[in-house]
This record gives structure tokens, sequence and C-alpha cells, in this order.
């Protein structure tokens, strides 16, 4: 039977796994604190979530090549780098 994913197991699948969930909740942390307020869409804190939960859920969904969710995770990495950048930038230019 051909599969098209590449299958992951033992301790390396747990590890990986587990490493994807702290990447849901960072991502889930700054939309919820965002959306309650807590922090603001261009804080440096709700760019470095999105930043870490990107970048783990888009390395974890290529390990298992799970096509779509890695891409959009690398757009969301993407999309966070140059927030941050831009923060950056904008750090430098006030000072």
């Amino acid at each position: 039977m051909h599969r098209s994913r590449k299958v992951v197991d033992g301790k390396r699948s747990l590890l990986i796994e587990s490493i994807s969930w702290t990447g849901v909740v960072a991502v889930l942390a700054a939309y919820g604190l965002s959306g309650f307020g807590v922090l603001g869409h261009g804080s440096l804190w709700y760019l470095l979530l999105n930043l870490y939960g990107g970048v783990v859920l888009m390395v974890g969904s290529y390990l298992k090549r799970d096509w779509e969710p890695a891409v959009i995770n690398a757009v969301w990495f993407a999309v966070a780098l140059i927030g941050i950048i831009q923060f950056v930038l904008s750090l430098i230019s006030i000072g």
C-alpha cells in the first residue's frame, strides 16, 4: 500500500507532536490576548508568539509531510518575521 505521508514513529513522533502543540498554544495565546486587548497586533510579544508558533508548526507539518499546514504556517512565520523587522526598524529610527 502506498502512503503519501512519511510516517514518523516512536519517540521522534512524540517529540514532534509535543513541540507542535507548544506552537498551537503560542498562536492561540497571541490571538486570544490580542482579542481581549492585552496585546496589540504590533506588539513585540504578539509578533514573537506568532513567529514561534508559525515556525514550530511549519517544521512539524513538514516532518510529517503534511503540506497544506506547512505552507500556511510558512506564510504565518513570514508575516510575523516581517512584523518583527518593521518593529526593530521603528525602534532604530526613533533612537
